[in-house]
């Protein structure tokens, strides 16, 4: 059961998160706190709860104040709000909405030609409060918090902001009906792998069963925690004060590979020693990590042979793209493959879909349809009612980007695009233990390379540009990962529920709820302050500026020179499409296969150029455990992995923490 104490106190922590993020990463500029399917923050939280809750049931001799399940529902609570507080949604909002207007004075040709195309209630249209929310309120630094929240112009910030959210609410409602449901697939059904949440698990169990003395004194959790505790202590010395010896994490691999010939792909090859990727790694299931890394390097080799065979795409082939990291035709594959992988999670769920499609349709007739009316497993309603609800959230998507001057037929693929891309990206990054992951096409891309820039409309191009950079463009930075995470911890919550396990599902469901819009309302708040306190342009905005302003020039230049099909994008598609569907074919024919589709999705993801290598690492440690000590070695070493994940994270947590108050950010994660 999930007691109201959990929730409440889930909720109190969201709201401190929601105010403390913006302000940590905007002012202090430390390393990040949240975002990410595995933020630092709410996993440090979770473990000092474990701990904490361990020591008050030891020394008072009583049950835990807070149970592992709890403890993992107040880490999803926690994990949901840190990425939409800043580097998920936030971040960029602001910059969003006033760009057309706030560039209009540096001379710039896009946002005479951008701002007539957008709903006039999209962006802000008031010059003093753009003026003032750039520079800061006059003796802005000087004035108390609630001077400044009394100061800030609501007249003209709250319409813009109620359309605003009212959107953004409606995407997250869709993704939540979307995860419910695949819940009872993934997670009941197909019995799916969880490794980012391996750790909090296990703490948990320790707490549940009266263990959690015997796990903390475990010699090999121990053992695993002093690797990143000393490689960071050290190196965050060192950048501290560079005259403590550094202990080098990255090797630039690429000097030992010629530019040009068969091996040019890997000219640019880095090594990174990451120790909590390792032991994901090792937690994750051998042929998804396999294949992981295998397709990475396949994927370098791939360009060599290109090169030499006189087939390599010219860069300029690419033309104008909305994707933040698109950068060669060949990395379109990733869009075919992603299609063809979501029809195959189609197909494994067909029973159930089409279960929950007949109990919508026919109730009363359909032979599963008082099953489909009930939640059960990692569901937080029953199917025929997230099956309603996804329809509803995806027609009203369709409706919105119609009203924004979206083409019909732009309105009707791009919701469906950017969902497909979420749900897909979801199941790579919570299978595959990828606590970084972006794609380096986007949606949009897609469709201006198979179908020209006119399938969105000579006006919807900047409306898409602006809805995909808004929410869709950074996978990693989405809920939807978290949400997938939620799921599992639902399942694992009300399996083990003596009572109205009903009662539990709706609780979770409205702490999630209630955390996303308190995540929404409190984080664009908190920014409206820092901004009218301090100025935009003294926040810590760079990156999110320029990458901003390059949505809008990319829009602008489609504009401008409308992009045709795009015949090497296509290709690529076309052979992303193809090898994905053998791969499918073998991993469902032959049992001895050792490739999963998985692997090849994130072939030419950015983020495996950081990530591979610990990868291939925690592959190597699973494969040489399991076949020279078996399961009972693997459950009992599984603890020194337990331990890298963990002490990275501390060390991320203690890192931050001596950031904000010294300014100097030293990171511990690369990605």
């Amino acid at each position: 059961m999930i007691r109201l104490r959990a929730l409440f106190t889930g909720l109190a922590v969201s709201l401190c998160l929601c105010a403390a993020v913006p302000l940590q990463s905007g002012l202090a500029g430390g390393a990040p706190l949240g975002g990410g399917p595995m933020p630092v923050l709410p996993f440090v939280l979770a473990m000092l709860l474990y701990a904490a809750s361990a020591a008050w049931a030891r020394l008072r001799h009583t049950a835990p104040p807070l149970s592992g399940n709890e403890i993992l529902v107040i880490w999803l609570l926690t994990a949901l709000v840190s990425g939409v507080a800043w580097s998920g949604l936030t971040e960029h909002f602001l910059l969003l909405v006033t760009a057309p207007l706030r560039f209009v004075q540096e001379g710039l040709p896009w946002p005479d030609a951008i701002r007539p195309l957008l709903p006039r209630s999209w962006l802000q249209h008031d010059a003093a409060a753009v003026r003032d929310l750039y520079n800061g309120l006059r003796d802005g630094r000087a004035m108390s918090w609630s001077a400044v929240a009394a100061a800030i112009p609501w007249h003209v910030w709250l319409p813009l902001l109620t359309v605003w959210v009212a959107f953004i609410l409606l995407c997250y409602a869709t993704m939540i009906c979307l995860i419910s449901l695949f819940g009872r697939q993934w997670v009941d059904n197909e019995r799916m792998n969880f490794p980012l949440l391996r750790v909090p698990q296990m703490m948990g169990d320790a707490l549940d069963t009266g263990r959690m003395g015997q796990f903390l004194t475990d010699r090999y959790l121990w053992w695993g925690l002093a690797v990143p505790v000393t490689l960071h202590m050290m190196n965050g010395l060192h950048y501290v004060t560079p005259g403590v010896p550094q202990i080098d994490t990255l090797v630039l691999a690429g000097k030992f590979f010629p530019k040009y010939g068969l091996l040019s792909g890997f000219h640019k090859l880095r090594i990174f020693f990451i120790p909590a990727v390792i032991g994901f790694a090792f937690l994750t299931a051998r042929q998804v990590s396999f294949s992981l890394w295998f397709f990475h390097l396949t994927g370098l080799l791939l360009l060599g042979v290109l090169y030499i065979t006189g087939l390599q795409a010219p860069e300029a082939a690419l033309g104008v793209t909305l994707g933040p990291d698109f950068s060669r035709p060949e990395e379109a594959q990733a869009l075919g493959a992603s299609v063809i992988f979501f029809c195959f999670l189609l197909w494994l769920a067909r029973t159930h879909l089409r279960r929950a499609l007949g109990a919508a349709i026919r109730p009363a007739a359909h032979a599963g349809g008082n099953a489909m009316h009930t939640a059960a497993g990692g569901e937080w309603m029953s199917p025929v009612t997230a099956l309603r609800g996804a329809l509803a959230g995806l027609v009203l998507m369709g409706l919105w980007c119609s009203w924004a001057g979206i083409s019909p037929a732009g309105s009707l693929l791009l919701p469906l695009l950017f969902f497909l891309m979420l749900l897909v990206v979801s199941r790579l990054i919570a299978q595959g233990g990828l606590a970084g992951f972006s794609l380096a096409a986007a949606p949009t891309d897609g469709l201006t390379a198979t179908s020209g820039s006119g399938i969105l409309g000579g006006t919807g191009i900047a409306a898409a540009a602006v809805m995909q950079k808004l929410l869709f463009a950074d996978m990693r930075e989405s809920v939807m990962p978290v949400l997938v995470h939620g799921a599992k911890v639902t399942g694992t919550a009300t399996e083990h529920a003596a009572v109205r396990p009903a009662t539990a599902r709706r609780r979770i469901l409205a702490g999630m709820a209630a955390a996303l819009v308190m995540a929404v309302c409190v984080s664009f708040f908190t920014m409206l302050l820092m901004a009218y306190r301090y100025g935009l342009r003294d926040l810590r905005l760079d990156f999110a500026s320029r990458a901003v302003t390059a949505t809008y020039e990319n829009a602008w230049k489609l504009l401008e020179l409308p992009a045709a099909t795009s015949g090497w994008t296509t290709g690529f598609i076309l052979l992303g499409m193809a090898v994905m569907a053998v791969l499918v074919l073998c991993f469902t024919r032959f049992y001895w296969w050792p490739l999963h589709p998985l692997g090849y999705l994130a072939a030419y993801s950015p983020a495996l150029r950081t990530l591979w290598f610990s990868i291939m690492l925690g592959w190597l440690c699973n494969q040489l455990v399991l076949r020279y000590g078996g399961t009972r070695l693997y459950r009992r070493i599984q603890l020194l992995f337990a331990g890298l994940v963990a002490g990275d994270f501390i060390m991320a947590g203690v890192w931050a923490a001596v950031s904000a108050f010294t300014g100097n950010p030293y990171r511990v994660f690369p990605f």
